[in-house]
């Protein structure tokens, strides 16, 4: 499925457990990042584990909860065996910041607006970006 449906343009990203490529979807064209265990999923334990990780990603991305408005969005997950073993897709949201780079970007706002304490645009610029 994963190569029917999309066009793998590079791994944004990469752990022990899994890795993350930036894809185009065939049909809709848009852009998504799909992440897929490098670990095979071999026992029945491995399997749940996985699946817990889909129901949580499905219902924190379902849920309008005050606070999950910067979680990623999640829109659908498979498995899929390759010559490797069976391995977990999820398609989730691309994000172009990371977290660090939205930690630091927070952190300048916070010294502008401590700076400029009299400029309500900075302030509600700084509280916006979180973080603190």
């Amino acid at each position: 499925r994963f190569r029917a449906d999309f066009v793998d343009v590079g791994v944004v990203g990469r752990g022990g457990f899994c890795k993350v490529m930036r894809v185009i979807h065939r049909l809709d064209g848009a852009t998504y990042a799909v992440k897929r265990t490098e670990r095979k999923l071999q026992t029945h334990r491995e399997r749940l584990e996985a699946l817990r990780e889909v129901q949580a990603m499905a219902a924190l991305s379902a849920s309008t909860a005050p606070g999950l408005e910067n979680v990623v969005r999640y829109y659908g997950a498979w498995t899929e065996r390759d010559r490797d073993g069976e391995h977990l897709f999820m398609q989730l949201e691309l994000c172009d910041d990371t977290l660090a780079s939205m930690q630091e970007r927070a952190i300048e706002l916070r010294a502008l607006s401590s700076e400029n304490p009299d400029d309500v645009g900075a302030q509600r610029r700084a509280d916006d970006a979180g973080f603190g």
